[in-house]
This record gives C-alpha cells, sequence and structure tokens, in this order.
C-alpha cells in the first residue's frame, strides 16, 4: 500500500529565528483513503516485483554523478525572466511576501482590480520591478469553478502583453502562494530554446481510475499524464530506469498530440490518435499552484485577441488552468512538457516536490490526491541544507527544486497559525488571519533561499548532479 503520513503525533518545526512552529495533524477523508492508496499503487509502483526493481535502480543511481550534456543555449540571467503570478486586491500580504524570493525579478501580477493605487503598489512599480494588470472576474451568480478562471487562464498572455515578447525568454507562471527557486530555474533552462513553443512543467494532473462512471480519482501529479521530454532531451540514465505504469515520455520538437500519440504506451489514444478518456482542459490539466515555465516562442504564436476570443467563448465550468491547458490543445495542439530529470529519477520533482503524502480532497464529481502542497517538508530540507546535514537525495531534490506550492487555503492547517502570527508580529509583519500560514512560509522561504545562494558561492551547487 502507499505509504501515508501518521497523524498520532504533533510534529515540530525550526524557523531560522530559532522558534518553533508547531504542526498540526493534517486533515484528509477517511472514506476515500483506500481508494487513494489503490490508485497510488499503481501509479507510483505497481506490483511488488516491479516497485523491488525500482527501489533498486533508485538506490543504486541515487547520488552517483552524472555526466549530463553542457548547456546548447547562451546562460539564463534574470533580465530573461518574467514572474506572472495570479494574486486579488486583498491579498497584499501575499504580495509583499512574496519579494523576499522574488529580488527584483521582473514580475507581473494581476489582479481583481484595476489602476491598484496605495504605498504597496507604489513600492512595487518603483522598487520591486512590479507590474499590476488587470482582467474580469466572471460574474459571481454565475456556475463557476471560480470566479477568477478567466483571469488565471489570461495572466501570461496579460504580462506578454503588458512587457513585450521581445523583452524576456520565459515567464514562469503561477499564483501568488507559488513560491519559484529562480536560480535553479535559471541552470534548467539553459538547455532549451526559448524560441520554441514549451510549456514546461511535471507536475500533471491526469485521472488515475473512474468509479462507477460518476466520480474518478485525479492523481496530481500522475506518472500517467500524457507528456513530452524536451526537444533532442538525452540523459545517461534513460534505458535504467522506468515505471511501466508511467507514460512513455520522448523527445518532441514541439510536444504535440502526433507526438505524444506516437510513444503512447498506455492506450489512452485511439487509431486516430485521438484521447479515449479525457482530453487536456478535462481532467488533463497541469497544477496552477505548482506553476509552469512558458517559453517566449510559444507567446508568439497567438495575439492576444486571438487568446481572448478564445477564452472568453469556453465553458464557464472550468478552471483557469482547465481554460488554459484546453487553449493551447484546441489551437495550438500543444501538450505539456516534462523537463526530464525528475522524470528518469524517482526521487526528485521539479515542481512542487512533497514528502507528507497525499493531501485528499473529494466532491460528487471527483476525488483528488495531491502530493505536493508540502512547504514544511521543504523547509526542513533547506534548514538541513544550510546546516550541512542533508543527505545525498535531499541534495539532489533541492538542487533541482523549481517551485513549491504554499497552498494559503491550507496553509493553516498545517502549522499552529497563533504562534505563526506571533512569529510575524515580532516582525513587524500585521496579515489577516486567513494569510499568516502562507505569508510565513514566504518569509521563511525566502531567508532560506538567500542563504543557501550565498552558501553556495563556496561550492558549485551543480557540481555533481548536472541537468
Amino acid at each position: 500500500m502507499a505509504i501515508l503520513p501518521s497523524f498520532a503525533t504533533t510534529q515540530t518545526l525550526a524557523a531560522p529565528d530559532g522558534s518553533i512552529v508547531f504542526l498540526q495533524p493534517e486533515p484528509y477523508l477517511h472514506d476515500a483513503l483506500d481508494i487513494v492508496n489503490h490508485t497510488a499503487d499503481t501509479a507510483f509502483g505497481g506490483s511488488k516485483a516491479t516497485r523491488q526493481h525500482q527501489k533498486k535502480i533508485s538506490a543504486t543511481l541515487r547520488g552517483q554523478p552524472v555526466d549530463m550534456p553542457q548547456p546548447n543555449f547562451a546562460p539564463v540571467v534574470p533580465d530573461d525572466l518574467v514572474i506572472a503570478l495570479t494574486s486579488s486586491a486583498n491579498r497584499k500580504s501575499m504580495i509583499q511576501a512574496g519579494r523576499s524570493w522574488r529580488k527584483g525579478v521582473r514580475t507581473l501580477i494581476s489582479l481583481d482590480i484595476a489602476n491598484p493605487s496605495g504605498p504597496l503598489f507604489q513600492a512595487g512599480r518603483k522598487v520591486h520591478n512590479e507590474s499590476f494588470g488587470y482582467y474580469r472576474d466572471l460574474a459571481s451568480n454565475m456556475t463557476v469553478s471560480s470566479p477568477d478562471a478567466l483571469r488565471v487562464a489570461m495572466t501570461p498572455f496579460l504580462a506578454n502583453q503588458s512587457l513585450g515578447v521581445d523583452s524576456y525568454k520565459w515567464i514562469l507562471f503561477g499564483e501568488d502562494d507559488t513560491v519559484f527557486f529562480t536560480s535553479n530555474a535559471m541552470k534548467l533552462l539553459e538547455h532549451l530554446d526559448h524560441n520554441l513553443p514549451y510549456f514546461l512543467t511535471d507536475n500533471i494532473q491526469y485521472p488515475q481510475q473512474h468509479i462507477n462512471g460518476q466520480q474518478y480519482v485525479a492523481m496530481n501529479p500522475n506518472p500517467r499524464g500524457p507528456r513530452c521530454l524536451p526537444c533532442n532531451y538525452t540523459d545517461p540514465l534513460q534505458g535504467h530506469y522506468h515505471n511501466p505504469h508511467s507514460f512513455n515520455a520522448t523527445p518532441a520538437c514541439p510536444c504535440t498530440q502526433t507526438a505524444v500519440c506516437q510513444s503512447d504506451n498506455l492506450w489512452l489514444t485511439d487509431q486516430q490518435c485521438r484521447f479515449k478518456f479525457n482530453p487536456p482542459g478535462h481532467g488533463y490539466n497541469f497544477h496552477k499552484g505548482a506553476g509552469a515555465i512558458i517559453s517566449s516562442g510559444l507567446m508568439r504564436t497567438m495575439s492576444f485577441q486571438q487568446v481572448e476570443e478564445f477564452l472568453t467563448n469556453r465553458s464557464i465550468h472550468q478552471s483557469g488552468e482547465s481554460m488554459l491547458a484546453d487553449m493551447l490543445w484546441r489551437k495550438l495542439g500543444l501538450l505539456p512538457t516534462d523537463p526530464g530529470y525528475g522524470y528518469f529519477r524517482p526521487h526528485v520533482r521539479l515542481f512542487d516536490p512533497g514528502w507528507r503524502g497525499p493531501l485528499v480532497r473529494s466532491n460528487r464529481h471527483e476525488i483528488t490526491a495531491d502530493y505536493g502542497n508540502d512547504p514544511v517538508g521543504l523547509i526542513s530540507r533547506l534548514t538541513m541544507a544550510v546546516q550541512g546535514w542533508c543527505n545525498v537525495e535531499c541534495d539532489d531534490q533541492l538542487q533541482h527544486t523549481i517551485s513549491t506550492h504554499l497552498h494559503a487555503d491550507h496553509a493553516r492547517e498545517s502549522v499552529d497559525t497563533t504562534h505563526v502570527k506571533k512569529s510575524l508580529a515580532r516582525a513587524q509583519q500585521i496579515v489577516p488571519d486567513d494569510q499568516a500560514a502562507a505569508v510565513y512560509f514566504h518569509l521563511t522561504l525566502g531567508d532560506l533561499i538567500e542563504r543557501i545562494d550565498k552558501k553556495q558561492q563556496h561550492r558549485k551547487w551543480f557540481d555533481v548532479y548536472e541537468f
């Protein structure tokens, strides 16, 4: 069975200032647990013999230096990046706290109001290299998955329109509770051509099992999710490790439905190369909280007006990430590209890694098992890395982490909010109760990222594990 976290005891986390944050037992749905365990066994391991073989291969490969190909393109610098985030005017604390890790990288934040004013927004424009976009939310009296769905889907295109496609190479797209490790992202992107239409993520949601024709289990991420590897991607571990229950990703330039169909080992497409079950935008999505990286080459393929016309005529029942995935597939025939490194290394995930087991949610249509949203696990490992206690597996994951999702809605369930608010008050940070935990995580991660970057000035961070 898949290993789930024990909730019998309260855990603690040491904050950088020496204070202790008490972690509360994480809630989950008991009635969905058996279903999630069953599907996780198949998605992440398969039979006992298969799991034992994978464990042996993983142990052999873990910690071994690998000679990855050298970068084919010019080094990526901060000016090549744009961060595009969705937020709202009532989440000013989240916007401000995210500056702790953005460090002046050009950022567009899409809001639910136009032309925001006030000290925070003025400082953003003048000091923090931020700009603020607006796109209308859907009417609150409409049946929608989220009123901001349209704005979420439009956010990267708002950034492209505002800053100009010739001014950057890559957009790091997420939410205001997504944290990007920009140094790691720049190292990854040195190997990729920004002129190609890339939509990069290894955190792909895909249905794992349908139940009685009514409800299905959506694994996030799910190795079964169709994907490609980057153009001309090679890896020294190709042929050494592959989960037979994961999609057989192969290099493609770009990742199209035809490319995915040709490598389909799970019978997800029919003889006409059509998706049998869940096409993009319909249970087959990227996770916007985990984030994605979009090339300027992709952004050149469609004008703002073309994107707007398509999205405003789509189903209002879709989420923002569903609308975007649907559009990229229907208009461009484009599917996600997995960066590749974690695909061959079961102990590594680039976008939103997690160690605590699934966060399970359920409604009458689906059960969702989310294996990310673990800022506590990441902070613990970053703290060990700063103190020199990180083992080889931990080191490998941290070197290749691109993002983590704080999940503001659930962050309060991971920590003692009262203690967090006291810690923030000592730092003169007064924030709303529903944002306190996520703000705390933002600031803590920003501090740890800065300390690790300084530490790595004396030791090359990528001297053993290269992309």
